[in-house]
């Protein structure tokens, strides 16, 4: 399967701190409308400039290497679009910083989002307003954990039932059961400094980790 094409996408939301950006590595650094803010507060410039201008003022775009502007009035927000853009350009890995916190609506369709992503195959991390907090989506799939001494991490149902759920060597495991997407039973889970592994033969997860806390 090849290198991971990875994109790097910001979002509108607020973020406690924006020098991370200088210390990312990605293929392609996106910024979705007012998203550019955290750009230019780090004194960078994006690959991709994003936007309907809803979040951000024209008068402070500067130069983004490449520009698509949208109609304020479409069916996708700046972040979808961006995502079925890059999509189509071969990429496979996203990470989204300033996509979760803010508006609660915007956080609930960039989960949406992830799924959308894990459909075709792809993968998503939405990073917290701190950077501390991911979630991410696994379809059909498995997630191996790093031996962290400690830290919390949930496990949710989405989308229906997922059949064939294995959590081993965290404090709580399980073995081959089913979890609905009506009932929390996942929830703070915690890391007991071994490798762990979450796995689901057919369903979808939702997993809220702390950072640094999985193996792509």
């Amino acid at each position: 399967g090849g290198r991971m094409k990875k994109a790097l996408i910001v979002g509108a939301c607020p973020l406690k701190d924006c020098s991370f950006l200088k210390e990312k590595k990605a293929d392609i650094f996106v910024a979705c409308d007012g998203g550019y803010n955290a750009f230019l507060s780090d004194n960078m410039e994006p690959d991709l400039f994003i936007g309907d201008f809803d979040t951000l003022d024209i008068k402070n775009l500067k130069h983004p290497k490449e520009k698509i502007a949208l109609p304020v009035r479409k069916d996708d927000t700046d972040t979808f679009f961006a995502v079925k853009y890059l999509l189509e350009k071969g990429y496979d890995t996203f990470e989204f910083y300033g996509c979760l916190g803010g508006k609660i609506e915007h956080t609930l369709a960039n989960i949406q989002v992830l799924f959308y992503l894990v459909k075709k195959g792809a993968k998503g991390y939405l990073f917290s307003e701190n950077n501390q907090i991911v979630v991410h989506m696994i379809h059909n799939s498995c997630i191996r954990l790093k031996p962290l001494k400690s830290g919390f991490l949930s496990v949710f149902s989405y989308n229906g039932k997922s059949k064939g759920v294995d959590i081993e060597n965290l404090l709580y495991t399980v073995k081959d059961i089913s979890m609905d997407d009506d009932v929390p039973l996942g929830i703070s889970n915690q890391f007991i400094a071994k490798e762990g592994r979450i796995s689901v033969k057919e369903g979808t997860l939702l997993l809220v980790l702390p950072k640094d806390s999985y193996y792509e």
